[in-house]
């Protein structure tokens, strides 16, 4: 645990002059305030201004109060909309609004995601104890998910025969879900990552963790992962565990913790940005 040292400040008979360094931080955050952007911008445009009636009195030989009265007004008006403090401006019939429609979007767009219920991917699921399941498969299924459920008595020769043979025969054979005794959801992988420890020097510990039921050690093998989301989560939600965990996919489950789906990444991206181009 770390622990948040504090000690009480000296009091000093004389005021010490400010470092450099101090200055220059204090100036960098005078001019990146809203503030001082929105007086600039008032400045701006007060400059445009007079510019704009000193050539109209020369060219067109203008000499209007109404707009000199209009020219003073300006910049409060453009410091007032640049700095936020102004929500709507109405001239006559025409009104303006800036800050409360920003913020009647975003409260819009924000409620209709999270309102949107995890899209799962329609997927067909495979034990891996039942060899002839492989036969009797679609070539044309979309997308397959291989589920493992822990105390078996899997052979790794077996299991590695089983994950070629998927992988050579369905391009959308991706993931592996590991399973409890009950069926609940405990984990998953990639169908790369399983071949991958299926080939290597760690294939019997690895199969060894599963028959004996071992989830520290299932879980501590490269590739494998226990994220998961809610059936009832939304879109956002899980596009944002995604994010944060760097996974390209994550497991969906119910409200017993059974197996729903996966949905990945990218599936999730597209469906997000056709709802906000709608």
């Amino acid at each position: 645990m770390s622990l948040l040292s504090l000690e009480l400040p000296i009091m000093a008979s004389s005021i010490t002059k400010p470092s450099d360094k101090q200055s220059e931080d204090r100036l960098t955050k005078l001019l990146e305030s809203k503030d001082i952007k929105a007086a600039i911008t008032a400045f701006i445009f007060v400059l445009l201004g007079f510019l704009v009636v000193a050539v109209s009195k020369k060219v067109i030989g203008t000499d209007s109060d109404p707009i000199v009265i209009t020219l003073l007004l300006l910049p409060i008006v453009m410091y007032s909309i640049c700095s936020g403090r102004l929500g709507e401006v109405k001239v006559g019939e025409v009104e303006a609004k800036f800050q409360s429609l920003k913020d009647q979007a975003k409260d819009s767009i924000s409620s209709e995601l999270k309102s949107e219920q995890v899209a799962i991917n329609n997927v067909q699921m495979y034990i891996v104890d039942d060899y002839n399941n492989l036969k009797d498969m679609d070539d044309r299924t979309e997308n397959i998910i291989l589920t493992i459920s822990l105390g078996k008595d899997y052979q790794p020769i077996t299991c590695l025969k089983y994950v070629k043979n998927l992988l050579s025969r369905y391009i959308n054979f991706k993931y592996v879900v590991f399973l409890d005794t009950s069926g609940k959801f405990i984990a998953y992988t990639t169908a790369k990552a399983i071949l991958q420890l299926l080939e290597s020097g760690d294939a019997k510990r690895f199969v060894e963790a599963i028959n004996s039921n071992q989830v520290y050690d299932l879980i501590r093998c490269p590739g494998v992962v226990r994220a998961k989301v809610s059936i009832d989560e939304s879109n956002l939600n899980a596009l944002e565990k995604m994010v944060k965990e760097n996974l390209d996919a994550i497991v969906v489950v119910d409200e017993d913790n059974m197996l729903a789906g996966i949905v990945e990444q990218e599936h999730i991206t597209s469906k997000l940005l056709l709802e906000l181009a709608k």
